[in-house]
């Protein structure tokens, strides 16, 4: 299936090391030989972004109705992997909610071809590393 859409991190990652001032998804959506912000990106994506958290990493399904991403909270330095589901390509997503069979410091989500696998990583805490994890549905 040809791609029209982008989602992609929007923010200010000019802090090094440290984390993104700010981070929100949005949307591109195909132009030409190119892409171009989707006007309705804000829309689409109301109860995904939110301003006391950093929105990023988006894994989208391939046909568009349900999203994976990483939210960060800024007060507790948790970071979480979030679902969120819509009706069809047009409607705003609904209110996402943080996938419980997936704990600790987690980024990155990421499907598998089939959708039945969701990939991520995760910090192990005391080691400073992270590693690959991943969590299936039937």
């Amino acid at each position: 299936m040809k791609r029209t859409s982008l989602y992609f991190a929007d923010g200010d990652f000019s802090g090094g090391n440290a984390l993104p001032r700010t981070a929100d998804i949005a949307i591109a959506i195909q132009s030409g030989s190119g892409f171009i912000r989707d006007p309705n990106s804000i829309t689409l994506l109301a109860t995904v972004n939110t301003a006391a958290n950093l929105e990023y990493a988006p894994c989208i399904s391939a046909d568009g109705r349900e999203h994976f991403f990483t939210r960060l909270n800024l007060n507790t330095s948790e970071a979480g992997i979030h679902r969120a589901t819509r009706t069809s390509t047009s409607a705003a997503f609904a209110a996402p909610q943080r996938v419980s069979a997936i704990t600790g410091f987690v980024e990155g989500p990421g499907l598998s071809r089939d959708e039945k696998s969701l990939y991520y990583h995760r910090e192990n805490p005391g080691t400073g590393r992270f590693d690959i994890y991943r969590v299936t549905r039937p």
